[in-house]
C-alpha cells in the first residue's frame, strides 16, 4: 500500500543560515515528533528529497538521520526508507533529555462557542475478537442488493459523463428520487403526498435533528415515549426543549396520560415510534393512534413520527403510519431507504406539510447545498425498477424465519429468567430481565466470554436505566443466535 507523504508541510521549517544547519534540522525533526506532527511509523523523505526541500546538502540530511537513528528516534528499513520509531514515542520521558528547544504547552481557546455534548453512547460494535456480535437490530448486509446498486451507480455515472452533465445542484436527480419515494409511500404505506411534501436528508439522525430545530424553540415542551432512545432524547435536549416522558405499555404510548398533560401545559410536539416502538418493539394500537390524532388537532401540537421498520412488518394486518391519515395536517414523518439497502447508503427522508417541508429544505440547504446526484439517480432507478422492493419482500421472509427461530431459542433457554414478546415488526427482541438479574452485570460477564451485547445506555427512561437487553437477530446465523442465547442463559445462572 502506498504511504502518505506529508513532508512539504510537516518538515519544512525556516533555517538560520548563520547558525549550524545540522543542529537546526535535528532539533526541528525532534520538535515535530514531540508535537505529534510526526507519528510513530511515519515514513520520512529520502535524503535527496528533504535536502531539496530545505535547500541544504544531501550529506547534512544523511548525518542528521544517522544520529537520530543511533538515538533510537528514527529507524531505517532496507529498501523501504527511514521511519519514526514506534518504540520511543509513547515513552515521552525518554524524549525529554533529547529535546533542546522548548515547545509551548497546549492552552485552551479564548473564544466562546456553543458546547454540544458528545453522544451518550454509540451503537457501533467496537473492534475485537468477538465470537458473537449482537447488534441493536440491523439488517443482514449480506442480503443487500450490493451488486445491483454498484451496477446502477456505475451506469448513472457513465451516463452523466457521456452527457457532460455535472449536476452539481442535484436538482433533476433530486426530483427523480423524490418522485419515486412518493410512489413508494403511496403504494406501500398509504401516504397521500406529492414531491413538495418530501425532503431527502443524508441520515435519520440528521433528519431528526433538523426537524427538531425547525419545530422546537428553547423551552418548548415535547412529549417522548418512556422508555425511549437515548439518542433521540439527547437530540431534543440539544435544541433546548423540555422533555416530558410518558410510559409505554403493550398498546404503545398512553394517550390518556397525554390528554391530561395537554390540559396542564402547552405541548409543542409529541415524538412517537408507532410501528415498532424503541426499545420495546410494541405497536401503537389503532384506538390510541386515532386518539393521538384527535389530541393533535385539538391542542395544536406536531406529531413527529419515525418509521424505520415498516418494510419489516410480519403481520399483514399491521397498522399504517399515523401520517397516512393526512400528510397536510400535523404529522411529520421520518423514515429512510437505508435499511432496505444497508449498508450501502444512509439516505433518509422527511414527509410533512408542504410549508413545513419548504422551511426544512431551506435549513438543509444552508448546511448541505447539493446531494450526490449520481447516488440519487441510482437509488431512484432501483426503486423504479422495483429492485429495492424485491429485496424487501425476499428478505422479509428470511427475517421472519430468523425471528421465529430466535423466539424458539429464547423459550428454550430464558423463560425462567426474563420476559419478552415476539415482535410484530423490526429486527430485534426486547428482553426484560427478572429483578434478580442486573443488565450491566450480565453484559460484563458476556463480554468476558467475547459475546457483544449492545450497551444498556442506548435505552433511556425518566427514572433509571431499564433492566432490558435489546438484541438484534437479523444479521446473525441460526447457529450464532442459538449459541449467543445459550451464553446469555449461562450468565444468568
Amino acid at each position: 500500500m502506498a504511504l502518505l507523504r506529508r513532508w512539504n508541510t510537516i518538515l519544512f521549517f525556516e533555517l538560520d543560515r548563520t547558525k549550524i544547519i545540522h543542529d537546526q534540522i535535528l532539533n526541528g525533526i525532534i520538535r515535530e515528533i514531540k508535537n505529534g506532527h510526526l507519528e510513530a511509523g511515519m515514513l520520512l523523505p529520502s535524503y535527496r528529497e528533504l535536502a531539496n526541500l530545505l535547500k541544504v546538502n544531501r550529506n547534512t540530511i544523511a548525518q542528521v538521520y544517522e544520529e537520530l537513528t543511533d538515538r533510537g528516534i528514527l529507524r531505517t528499513e532496507r529498501r523501504k526508507g527511514t521511519f519514526v520509531s514506534e518504540g520511543l514515542l509513547p515513552k515521552r520521558n525518554r524524549l525529554t533529555h533529547l529535546i533542546a528547544s522548548t515547545v509551548p504547552s497546549h492552552s485552551e481557546s479564548n473564544f466562546s462557542y456553543n458546547k454540544f455534548p458528545e453522544p451518550i453512547v454509540s451503537s457501533e460494535i467496537p473492534p475485537g475478537h468477538w465470537k458473537i456480535k449482537f447488534d441493536d437490530g440491523y439488517p443482514d448486509p449480506h442480503l443487500a442488493p450490493s451488486s445491483k446498486f454498484i451496477s446502477a451507480y456505475k451506469r448513472m455515472s457513465s451516463r452523466s459523463t457521456r452527457q457532460k452533465k455535472s449536476d452539481y445542484d442535484g436538482g433533476y436527480s433530486y426530483y427523480l428520487l423524490a418522485r419515486e419515494i412518493c410512489n413508494m409511500l403511496r403504494n406501500s404505506r398509504g401516504l397521500n403526498l406529492r414531491e413538495e411534501n418530501i425532503c431527502t436528508i443524508h441520515s435519520t439522525r440528521m433528519a431528526l435533528y433538523m426537524v427538531a430545530r425547525v419545530i422546537l424553540l428553547p423551552g418548548d415542551n415535547i412529549v417522548v415515549e418512556d422508555p425511549g432512545s437515548s439518542i433521540s432524547w439527547q437530540t431534543f435536549e440539544q435544541v433546548g426543549a423540555s422533555l416530558i416522558p410518558i410510559s409505554v405499555d403493550d398498546e404503545g404510548i398512553s394517550t390518556t396520560r397525554l390528554e391530561q398533560i395537554c390540559n396542564e401545559k402547552k405541548i409543542k410536539a409529541v415524538f412517537v415510534t408507532p410501528g415498532c416502538q424503541y426499545p420495546t418493539t410494541v405497536t401503537l394500537s389503532q384506538q390510541r393512534k386515532k386518539h393521538l390524532q384527535l389530541l393533535s388537532e385539538q391542542y395544536g401540537f406536531a406529531i413527529i413520527e419515525t418509521d424505520h421498520n415498516h418494510e419489516f412488518c410480519y403481520n399483514i394486518g399491521s397498522t399504517l403510519p399515523v401520517a397516512s391519515a393526512s400528510i397536510e395536517k400535523n404529522v411529520i414523518y421520518i423514515s429512510s431507504v437505508s435499511r432496505l439497502m444497508a449498508p450501502l447508503n444512509l439516505m433518509a427522508f422527511v414527509a410533512g406539510p408542504r410549508e413545513f417541508i419548504q422551511s426544512l429544505r431551506g435549513f438543509y440547504n444552508t448546511i448541505y447545498q447539493r446531494g450526490d446526484a449520481i447516488l440519487e439517480q441510482a437509488v431512484a432507478d432501483m426503486m423504479k425498477s422495483d429492485i429495492i422492493g424485491q429485496y424487501a419482500r425476499s428478505s422479509l421472509k428470511i427475517y421472519q424465519h430468523k425471528r421465529d427461530f430466535m423466539a424458539y431459542v429464547l423459550d428454550k433457554n430464558l423463560n425462567k429468567h426474563a420476559n419478552y414478546n415476539i415482535p410484530n415488526a423490526g429486527l430485534a427482541f426486547c428482553i426484560q430481565l427478572d429483578a434478580k438479574h442486573d443488565v450491566n452485570t450480565t453484559r460484563k460477564k458476556l463480554i468476558t466470554c467475547n459475546i457483544w451485547i449492545p450497551p444498556p445506555e442506548l435505552i433511556i427512561s425518566g427514572t433509571d436505566i431499564p433492566n432490558i437487553l435489546r438484541i438484534g437477530f437479523a444479521s446473525l446465523s441460526n447457529y450464532e443466535l442459538e449459541k449467543g442465547i445459550e451464553e446469555i442463559a449461562n450468565s444468568l445462572k
